[in-house]
């Protein structure tokens, strides 16, 4: 199970089973909860440990991330 899975498996559980509270805001607990779900989710799948190198993009997609930059500069200019 993945941890998209699992947390939205643990949400629908919690709100079915009546003790979920809108009003309820404890982050501690929900940054328990969420700790608990990655530990098992990287128990069962593993731990990518991996680091992303800098230079990860390539001719093309360096191609689209101009153009995509020149039209965000083109329609602010033009405010």
């Amino acid at each position: 199970m993945s941890f998209i899975t699992a947390a939205q498996g643990g949400l629908l559980e919690t709100r079915e089973s009546g003790v979920y509270d809108p009003e309820f805001n404890d982050s501690k607990a929900i940054v328990r909860a969420f700790r608990h779900i990655l530990t098992t989710d990287q128990e069962e799948h593993g731990v990518n440990d991996y680091a992303i190198e800098e230079e990860t993009v390539d001719d093309f997609q360096q191609d689209v991330d101009d153009v995509i930059d020149a039209t965000a500069a083109n329609a602010a200019s033009s405010v």
